[in-house]
Protein backbone atom coordinates (compact mmCIF):
# COMPACT_ATOMS: atom_id res chain seq x y z
CA UNK A 1 0.00 0.00 0.00
CA UNK A 2 1.96 3.44 -0.64
CA UNK A 3 -0.88 6.06 -0.47
CA UNK A 4 1.58 7.74 1.65
CA UNK A 5 3.48 8.46 -2.09
CA UNK A 6 0.61 10.58 -3.44
CA UNK A 7 1.83 13.51 -1.18
CA UNK A 8 5.05 14.86 -0.60
CA UNK A 9 6.72 12.64 1.34
CA UNK A 10 7.47 12.10 4.98
CA UNK A 11 8.58 9.72 7.01
CA UNK A 12 5.86 6.94 6.07
CA UNK A 13 6.68 7.68 2.45
CA UNK A 14 10.16 7.39 2.73
CA UNK A 15 10.25 4.28 4.65
CA UNK A 16 7.79 2.66 1.88
CA UNK A 17 9.68 4.00 -0.86
CA UNK A 18 12.85 2.25 0.86
CA UNK A 19 11.44 -0.62 1.70
CA UNK A 20 9.43 -1.42 -1.77
CA UNK A 21 13.15 -0.64 -3.45
CA UNK A 22 15.25 -2.28 -1.12
CA UNK A 23 12.77 -5.80 -1.03
CA UNK A 24 12.66 -5.59 -4.93
CA UNK A 25 16.57 -5.11 -5.18
CA UNK A 26 17.41 -8.19 -2.41
CA UNK A 27 14.58 -10.63 -4.59
CA UNK A 28 14.64 -10.26 -8.23
CA UNK A 29 12.63 -13.24 -9.11
CA UNK A 30 9.89 -11.52 -6.75
CA UNK A 31 7.57 -8.50 -8.40
CA UNK A 32 6.48 -5.97 -5.75
CA UNK A 33 3.55 -3.29 -6.92
CA UNK A 34 3.05 -0.05 -5.04
CA UNK A 35 -0.63 0.47 -5.17
CA UNK A 36 -2.40 4.14 -4.02
CA UNK A 37 -5.69 5.44 -5.49
CA UNK A 38 -4.46 8.68 -5.92
CA UNK A 39 -1.94 9.66 -8.41
CA UNK A 40 1.82 9.36 -6.94
CA UNK A 41 3.37 13.00 -6.24
CA UNK A 42 5.99 13.45 -8.95
CA UNK A 43 9.10 12.88 -7.05
CA UNK A 44 7.87 9.41 -5.79
CA UNK A 45 6.64 8.29 -9.56
CA UNK A 46 9.95 9.74 -11.22
CA UNK A 47 12.09 7.64 -8.31
CA UNK A 48 10.40 4.34 -8.75
CA UNK A 49 10.97 4.83 -12.72
CA UNK A 50 14.34 5.70 -12.26
CA UNK A 51 14.82 3.13 -9.81
CA UNK A 52 15.88 0.61 -12.60
CA UNK A 53 14.20 -2.47 -10.95
CA UNK A 54 12.06 -4.04 -13.65
CA UNK A 55 10.20 -5.98 -11.00
CA UNK A 56 8.94 -2.66 -9.00
CA UNK A 57 6.29 -0.75 -9.94
CA UNK A 58 3.45 1.33 -9.52
CA UNK A 59 -0.62 1.39 -9.64
CA UNK A 60 -3.21 3.63 -9.57
CA UNK A 61 -6.44 1.71 -9.77
CA UNK A 62 -9.37 3.24 -10.96
CA UNK A 63 -11.17 4.70 -7.76
CA UNK A 64 -13.44 7.66 -8.50
CA UNK A 65 -16.67 5.97 -8.00
CA UNK A 66 -15.27 4.26 -4.29
CA UNK A 67 -12.57 6.49 -3.60
CA UNK A 68 -14.51 7.48 0.04
CA UNK A 69 -14.82 3.46 0.71
CA UNK A 70 -11.31 2.68 -0.93
CA UNK A 71 -10.21 1.05 2.35
CA UNK A 72 -13.49 -1.07 2.95
CA UNK A 73 -14.83 -1.79 -1.27
CA UNK A 74 -11.77 -0.82 -2.99
CA UNK A 75 -8.66 -1.96 -1.88
CA UNK A 76 -9.91 -5.38 -1.09
CA UNK A 77 -11.31 -5.88 -4.77
CA UNK A 78 -8.18 -4.46 -5.92
CA UNK A 79 -6.28 -6.79 -4.11
CA UNK A 80 -8.17 -10.08 -5.28
CA UNK A 81 -7.74 -9.23 -8.71
CA UNK A 82 -4.26 -8.64 -8.45
CA UNK A 83 -3.49 -11.65 -6.45
CA UNK A 84 -1.09 -10.59 -4.13
CA UNK A 85 0.81 -13.38 -2.10
CA UNK A 86 1.23 -11.36 0.19
CA UNK A 87 0.05 -7.88 0.97
CA UNK A 88 1.99 -5.38 3.31
CA UNK A 89 0.22 -2.26 4.79
CA UNK A 90 3.02 0.41 5.66
CA UNK A 91 0.85 2.56 7.37
CA UNK A 92 -1.95 0.56 8.69
CA UNK A 93 -4.06 -0.30 5.81
CA UNK A 94 -4.43 -3.91 4.80
CA UNK A 95 -7.87 -5.45 2.94
CA UNK A 96 -10.71 -5.28 4.68
CA UNK A 97 -11.68 -8.93 3.46
CA UNK A 98 -9.13 -11.27 4.11
CA UNK A 99 -7.95 -13.14 0.78
CA UNK A 100 -4.52 -13.57 0.95
CA UNK A 101 -1.42 -13.43 3.46
CA UNK A 102 -0.88 -9.17 4.61
CA UNK A 103 1.39 -7.83 6.86
CA UNK A 104 1.13 -4.34 8.45
CA UNK A 105 3.60 -2.13 9.73
CA UNK A 106 2.46 0.60 13.12
CA UNK A 107 4.65 3.25 13.27
CA UNK A 108 2.99 4.36 16.46
CA UNK A 109 -0.31 4.79 18.62
CA UNK A 110 0.00 8.43 19.21
CA UNK A 111 -3.48 9.12 17.36
CA UNK A 112 -4.90 6.63 20.18
CA UNK A 113 -2.82 7.93 22.88
CA UNK A 114 -1.95 11.76 21.89
CA UNK A 115 -5.31 12.18 20.48
CA UNK A 116 -5.03 16.09 21.34
CA UNK A 117 -1.52 15.88 18.89
CA UNK A 118 -3.55 14.81 15.64
CA UNK A 119 -6.50 16.02 13.54
CA UNK A 120 -10.01 15.03 14.50
CA UNK A 121 -9.74 12.49 11.11
CA UNK A 122 -6.98 10.72 11.71
CA UNK A 123 -7.86 10.08 15.53
CA UNK A 124 -11.31 8.54 14.53
CA UNK A 125 -9.56 6.53 11.44
CA UNK A 126 -6.90 4.97 13.66
CA UNK A 127 -9.74 3.96 16.18
CA UNK A 128 -11.66 2.59 13.84
CA UNK A 129 -9.14 0.95 11.94
CA UNK A 130 -6.13 -0.34 13.99
CA UNK A 131 -8.47 -2.76 16.45
CA UNK A 132 -10.03 -4.46 12.71
CA UNK A 133 -6.00 -4.47 10.98
CA UNK A 134 -4.56 -6.29 13.87
CA UNK A 135 -6.84 -8.72 13.82
CA UNK A 136 -6.88 -9.26 10.16
CA UNK A 137 -2.79 -9.26 9.63
CA UNK A 138 -0.78 -12.01 10.03
CA UNK A 139 1.82 -9.87 11.23
CA UNK A 140 2.69 -6.67 12.49
CA UNK A 141 6.07 -4.86 12.20
CA UNK A 142 6.96 -2.05 14.95
CA UNK A 143 9.29 0.07 14.34
CA UNK A 144 10.74 -0.63 18.00
CA UNK A 145 10.28 -2.75 21.32
CA UNK A 146 8.06 -0.01 22.88
CA UNK A 147 5.89 0.55 20.47
CA UNK A 148 5.33 -3.37 20.08
CA UNK A 149 4.55 -3.22 23.99
CA UNK A 150 2.09 -0.32 23.42
CA UNK A 151 0.58 -2.35 20.19
CA UNK A 152 -0.20 -5.23 22.54
CA UNK A 153 -1.19 -3.58 25.45
CA UNK A 154 -3.57 -1.21 23.84
CA UNK A 155 -5.37 -3.33 21.13
CA UNK A 156 -4.92 -6.34 23.01
CA UNK A 157 -2.48 -8.16 20.31
CA UNK A 158 -0.40 -11.38 21.54
CA UNK A 159 3.47 -10.25 21.37
CA UNK A 160 4.29 -13.69 19.20
CA UNK A 161 2.23 -11.48 16.06
CA UNK A 162 4.05 -8.57 16.42
CA UNK A 163 7.77 -8.10 15.19
CA UNK A 164 9.84 -5.41 16.04
CA UNK A 165 12.21 -4.11 13.05
CA UNK A 166 14.06 -1.24 13.23
CA UNK A 167 13.89 1.08 10.35
CA UNK A 168 16.55 1.42 8.22
CA UNK A 169 18.37 4.64 7.48
CA UNK A 170 17.54 6.33 3.81
CA UNK A 171 20.11 5.84 1.32
CA UNK A 172 21.08 9.79 1.54
CA UNK A 173 22.17 8.73 4.98
CA UNK A 174 25.67 7.10 4.28
CA UNK A 175 29.25 8.23 4.90
CA UNK A 176 30.64 10.75 2.70
CA UNK A 177 34.19 10.33 1.40
CA UNK A 178 36.50 12.32 3.47
CA UNK A 179 37.61 14.94 1.11
CA UNK A 180 33.91 16.12 0.04
CA UNK A 181 33.49 16.82 3.90
CA UNK A 182 36.33 19.76 3.76
CA UNK A 183 34.03 22.82 2.98
CA UNK A 184 31.67 21.66 6.18
CA UNK A 185 34.43 20.89 8.40
CA UNK A 186 35.93 24.04 7.87
CA UNK A 187 32.62 26.07 8.11
CA UNK A 188 31.74 24.19 11.61
CA UNK A 189 35.23 24.43 12.53
CA UNK A 190 35.79 20.55 12.63
CA UNK A 191 39.30 19.55 12.55
CA UNK A 192 40.54 16.62 10.93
Amino acid sequence: MAISLAEPRTGVGHYTLELARALALISPSDDFELVSPAPFDPAAQNEIKLSGLPNLRSANPKASSIRGHWWSIGLPLYARRARFDVFHGTNFDVPLWKRRRSVVTIHDLSAILYPETHRPRMVRRSRLRLPLVTRISDIIITPTESVKREVCRHLGVRADKVRAIPSAARRSFQPLPFPQTAAIRKRLGIEE
